[in-house]
């Protein structure tokens, strides 16, 4: 027998064996298809895997600022600090009108937490990176955080403004239902109130556009302040009350040398 014919005639062995052997081969087969389905069936399955994807968003706020301003004065040199912090894989940025948004995204297994503190360490050492009247916030991207649920509204009537205002409607509606988590709107143009200042009058008072845009900022607040519950009903209860018209900017009073004045404003 030569030596090629060797191998062939081991695997025949084998098959051979298996043939002659019909009822040990039916419990292997029926064994592994009841191995094979009780592994699909007990495997833990997600949606999203737990991958530890440390990220975090930095939310830059600059009243008045144009995105070019933003971006030069406060993206160029924040991100540039930012780099200096180690195990970090992306750095994604955007400049718009009055704030801005920095991405940081970690490498892979580095700790969330460590990675955040970090992050926020180090933004505090540095003030001199923000001018004045800059301001930010660190808020952490949780990649668990998935929408189960979207809803689209349309209608050939409705402008882009109006369809805002029914889902704004429609979204504190939707707050009311038991154990839900963050609902979010997205498109349409939100209403907005232009506030055109005088700067002599500014001046006369005392006042910087800063502060005047600070005061109004501190109006403009809604907090959570519990939930109740009414049988089977949930009603979320909110403290304070964000400005709605023009009329309610005019309202707002402003504190300067122990004078109170109003803010002298031009809704758009």
């Amino acid at each position: 027998m030569s030596e090629l014919e060797k191998p062939h005639q081991g695997v025949g062995q084998v098959t051979a064996y298996f043939i002659n052997n019909a009822q040990l081969t039916s419990l292997i087969i029926v064994g592994l298809a009841i191995f094979g389905l009780l592994a699909a069936t007990l495997t833990p399955k997600e949606e999203n895997p737990q991958i530890v994807v440390p990220a975090a968003d930095v939310v830059l706020r600059y009243p008045g600022a144009s995105a070019e301003v933003v971006e030069k004065t406060l993206i160029t040199p924040v991100e540039a600090k930012l780099r200096e912090l180690t195990g970090i894989d992306h750095i994604y940025s955007v400049a718009q009108a009055s704030g801005g948004l920095i991405t940081v995204q970690y490498e892979v297994g580095e700790n969330w937490e460590d990675s955040l503190f970090k992050l926020q360490n180090h933004l505090f050492s540095h003030p001199e990176l923000f001018p004045p009247g800059a301001s930010y916030q660190v808020q952490p991207v949780i990649i668990d955080d998935v929408p189960i649920v979207t809803l689209t509204l349309t209608g050939a009537d409705y402008s882009d403004d109006q369809l805002r205002r029914v889902g704004e409607r429609l979204l504190e509606d939707l707050r009311s239902l038991p154990n839900t988590a963050n609902l979010t709107l997205v498109g349409g143009h939100p209403r907005t109130i232009r506030v055109d200042l005088d700067p002599e009058r500014l001046a006369s008072y005392g006042l910087s556009p800063t502060q005047v845009a600070q005061r109004i900022a501190a109006e403009n607040l809604q907090l959570p302040a519990g939930d109740v519950e009414v049988g089977s009903r949930q009603i979320r209860l909110e403290g304070g009350q964000r400005l709605a018209s023009a009329e309610d900017v005019a309202a707002i009073q402003n504190q300067a040398g122990g004078l109170s004045q109003r803010c002298s404003q031009r809704a758009g």
